[in-house]
């Protein structure tokens, strides 16, 4: 408690977005302990002319003021400095209140939509092999308290219920003696739950982990035979210390399995004269802590948990280049079989036939030892194609073996990668994350799970990118070779080398751009003059949304220059103050006045009626069920897309970042060729200079960023990885993502790293892709004092009027004086210098 004066303020929750239901309730327990909550709940009537009242009002509206402010007071104390912007002008405690909960809870609408998918979750609710009672009793009372905030009404039997459906089969016992013993009608989930507790802890007295008995039979079953002990040999423990193939280290272990006997008369393993299966009772895994079995059977272990000393000592030797790997396999016989065998003891992937990999990396080195005890070196590591019912699938990670006979998927790695393996009598499935089934395999009569693979489509980048066409064939998100080609040779944009490869394949531009042929066209009316004709669409929406919370995109498409806009939205109602806005800056640059918007007829473009109207334009729609009569938007919107699709497929890239691909997409287009402006970039055509491209680098590569001297120690790194996810629009400067602190940055003091992108798999380790471009950087830093680097209408600032340049707040935030006064930035001859630019 903080003394203010003559009151005493209570710890305040702070609310900062999230979880506003649990805020709610501990505040309204605080307003209820401070006697606020009518105010904060019902507000008070604030009287004008107070002549009229008597002094018993005057008193309980004093009285009644104070409240309301002290209320006040404790919701702007409760919230962060970005809540708190949202209540600023609220002039009583209720008006603040009803914000918060109109914002964070919604209205009935809101809360309706939020019912359904909370029932839904409470429906679906399962108790997990491995959860306690009190994990899983916590999961479904978040939900409860949920629906009950949003005014459900759920009581305390209809949770039993839930409960009881939801056990596995390990308490159906007790779920049916509760269910005949109780009245679930008055059944608390108070005692409820403490029944359920103290029945998982006589479970936990005698159960043994599933996977803890296998691996003790496992242990026993070796060795010379008994005659009643089983297979053993007397003594028998000597190697069975707490770690697979060295020498005990822990006296414990060892002297806990020497020279037992087992039941009867045959000797075998055994602790001194009981049990002739052992006991492991005594037994702790110095990896989890827990009783029951050594280190080197530990599941943690094998699952990439428990202690961390060991975790962190298998993470050194992976990263060891000379660490041994070891694997249940032969070697050599000068051909290698197509065949794929599942192997538990291969500790990654691996292959002797380096014509499958469609990336190699042959810098990377390691050394594996065989079942014989022959070591093999890894000459590298890369990625393979294969085929299955469900499409291509890429197998990462593989290690390549010169002189391994056999082909081994490693069955850790599968699950490492989120796989699910599964055995059921001779049978193996191997399912993906949401259980679809990828591959089944039936055991061979020699007990081996054999895959046939057929590859997919193989080239290796090792080889292709060294050419200078390839290259740029990535920097311009996958731009096709023939409009490269006639850049090139018009002599349309500076900094780019000669383009020679007008016929080649690329299979990320297969996969991601393939449609049906086209119709023939014919001859179209075109505009004489900047903004003559406009086409716009709108595309959305997106399953998934941008960082910036937007699932649509809007383009406006110049028929004159062909050059392009986008917007992006939230939602489809924003699409006239994106025009408004494309309207003021596009008029503004160019002189001309907009005389003609073309579009479909979307309900979106309805509502610019009267806006058209008021301002004279005249708006051409498309017939009923005819796009084709709005085919430049309609064409342009999917060769966005598929230039999009093809850079994040190309890096690996979740479709998260589908908004970032799409405005570096258009910034590429406007750079490019077009069939409809001969000779000149759009750029060109609307702007009138002619641009360079020697700044353009792989969208999605590796980016190492200069931390400048104020936000950083003298000890500290003075550059951040980073991925490359465009273009800043406001600064002569490249737009980064970090992942680790989820930032976006605007730099231009970096080094590029293109043949590289970042492994998801660690936050750490990137992945490393075979090809290799050296850049001259001081070359970069003089193209980019002479390019000027603009990028598309960023989320934000399509929806909104926030001066933020990004979706995702930068590292700091800068003015846009600021920028300028440390920035270069060189416009074309003839234009303003503070002209204001936001397209690309």
């Amino acid at each position: 408690m903080a003394s203010n004066g003559n009151m005493l303020q209570p710890q305040l929750p702070k609310f900062s977005g999230k979880n506003f239901n649990q805020w709610s309730i501990q505040m309204k327990v605080l307003y209820g302990s401070q006697e606020l909550w009518d105010i904060v709940e019902r507000g008070y009537t604030e009287v004008e002319n107070q002549s009229e009242l008597t002094n018993q009002q005057l008193v309980e509206l004093r009285e009644n003021r104070k409240k309301d402010k002290k209320a006040l007071f404790f919701i702007y104390q409760a919230v962060d400095e970005f809540i708190f912007e949202r209540i600023s002008t609220a002039t009583s405690a209720k008006a603040a209140w009803d914000i918060l909960r109109s914002t964070y809870q919604g209205e009935d609408k809101v809360k309706m939509i939020r019912l359904q998918a909370l029932r839904s979750e409470f429906d679906c609710i399962k108790m997990k092999e491995t959860e306690t009672i009190e994990e899983f009793f916590n999961r479904i009372l978040v939900i409860v308290n949920s629906l009950r905030s949003n005014g459900e009404e759920v009581g305390d039997q209809r949770v039993v219920e839930k409960i009881l459906r939801s056990m596995p089969r390990k308490f159906e016992h007790i779920v049916v003696a509760i269910e005949e013993s109780k009245d679930l009608s008055t059944l608390s989930i108070n005692s409820f739950m403490g029944s359920l507790q103290s029945h998982e802890l006589r479970l936990k007295q005698f159960d043994v982990n599933p996977e803890e008995v296998f691996q003790m039979q496992t242990s026993f079953r070796g060795g010379s035979r008994g005659r009643r002990g089983g297979h053993g040999r007397r003594g028998g423990g000597r190697n069975y210390d707490n770690r697979s193939g060295a020498n005990s280290e822990n006296s414990q272990e060892s002297s806990s399995l020497s020279r037992g006997r087992g039941s009867g008369r045959g000797r075998g393993f055994g602790k001194n004269q009981g049990g002739g299966r052992g006991n492991f009772s005594q037994i702790q895994c110095f990896n989890c802590r827990k009783y029951g079995h050594f280190q080197a059977d530990c599941w943690a272990l094998k699952n990439g948990v428990g202690n961390t000393t060991m975790n962190n000592m298998h993470k050194e030797q992976k990263k060891n280049d000379e660490g041994i790997l070891f694997l249940t396999c032969s070697v050599q016989d000068n051909v290698v079989e197509p065949t794929w065998y599942l192997d538990s003891g291969c500790s990654n992937h691996m292959t002797g036939n380096r014509s499958i990999f469609v990336t190699l990396d042959e810098s990377f080195q390691s050394e594996v030892k065989t079942g014989d005890n022959t070591r093999l070196q890894v000459k590298g590591q890369g990625d393979i194609l294969v085929k299955t019912k469900k499409g291509t699938k890429r197998v990462t990670n593989v290690f390549y073996v010169p002189g391994l006979k056999h082909n081994l998927l490693s069955i850790g790695q599968l699950l490492q990668r989120g796989l699910k393996v599964s055995f059921e009598g001779d049978i193996c499935a191997i399912k993906d994350q949401v259980g679809v089934l990828i591959a089944k395999v039936k055991m061979t009569a020699n007990k081996m799970f054999p895959l046939n693979f057929t590859y997919g489509q193989i080239s290796c980048f090792s080889s292709i990118l060294k050419d200078p066409s390839w290259l740029w064939h990535f920097r311009c998100g996958h731009l096709n070779f023939k409009s490269l080609s006639y850049l090139c040779k018009n002599h349309m944009v500076r900094g780019i080398q000669n383009i020679n490869h007008e016929t080649n394949i690329c299979e990320v531009c297969i996969l991601a751009k393939h449609h049906r042929d086209s119709f023939p066209t014919g001859k179209a009316w075109r505009a004489s003059k900047p903004l003559e004709l406009i086409h716009t669409d709108l595309c959305g929406p997106m399953r998934t949304t941008t960082n910036g919370g937007n699932r649509y995109f809007i383009t406006f498409i110049d028929d004159f220059s062909r050059k392009l806009w986008i917007y992006f939205l939230k939602e489809k109602s924003e699409a006239l103050v994106c025009f408004k806005s494309f309207k003021t800056v596009t008029e503004n640059q160019s002189g001309y006045k907009i005389k003609t918007l073309r579009s479909d007829r979307g309900g979106e473009y309805i509502a610019f009626g009267n806006f058209f109207k008021e301002h004279g334009i005249h708006h051409q729609m498309t017939a009923r069920m005819t796009p084709r009569q709005n085919g430049v938007a309609e064409r342009k919107n999917r060769t966005i897309m598929e230039m999009a699709r093809s850079m994040l497929k190309a890096k690996n890239l979740s479709n998260e970042f589908w908004g970032d691909a799409v405005a570096c997409t258009v910034y590429i287009l406007n750079r490019a060729s077009t069939k409809s402006v001969p000779g000149m970039t759009p750029y060109e055509a609307w702007c009138g200079e002619k641009q360079s491209v020697s700044h353009l680098r792989v969208f999605g590569s590796i980016a190492y960023s200069y931390i400048p001297n104020q936000l950083r120690g003298k000890l500290d790194d003075k550059s951040e990885k980073c991925i490359m996810v465009g273009y800043s629009e406001n600064s002569k400067a490249y737009r980064f993502y970090n992942p680790v602190s989820r930032k976006i940055i605007i730099s231009r003091d970096v080094i590029f790293s293109e043949d590289e992108s970042w492994n998801w798999n660690d936050d750490v380790d990137e992945a490393k892709s075979p090809f290799h471009v050296n850049i001259d950087e001081n070359e970069v830093a003089q193209e980019l004092e002479q390019a000027e680097i603009l990028a598309v209408e960023s989320s934000s600032s399509s929806t909104s009027s926030s001066t933020s340049n990004d979706e995702i707040s930068p590292r700091r935030m800068r003015s846009i004086q600021e920028i300028y006064n440390t920035t270069n930035v060189t416009p074309p001859p003839g234009l303003p210098a503070t002209l204001d630019r936001k397209m690309a």
